[in-house]
């Protein structure tokens, strides 16, 4: 995915690829469970897997904020 190389442009994150970058995370890379998210989830996770530039340009630099976007349903 493009967010795995170690820089990508500012102008390249989006709601949409904020989104999909978070959903990739939590389904592809951790494959994780609703019960894993709500246990394991912080703001750690996304910057050990790189996404911390993807965090500053799409959720205000908030694990949760991107958390509801790609999981509207999921209480956190």
């Amino acid at each position: 995915m493009p967010w795995q190389f170690k820089h990508t442009t500012n102008c390249y994150w989006t709601a949409e690829t904020g989104i999909e970058a978070t959903k990739w995370l939590i389904e592809k890379k951790l494959k994780w469970s609703e019960s894993d998210i709500k246990e394991k989830l912080s703001r750690d996770v996304f910057l050990e897997n790189g996404l911390n530039g993807m965090l500053q340009g799409c959720f205000e630099q908030s694990y949760k904020k991107a958390i509801r976007s790609a999981y509207p349903d999921l209480e956190i």
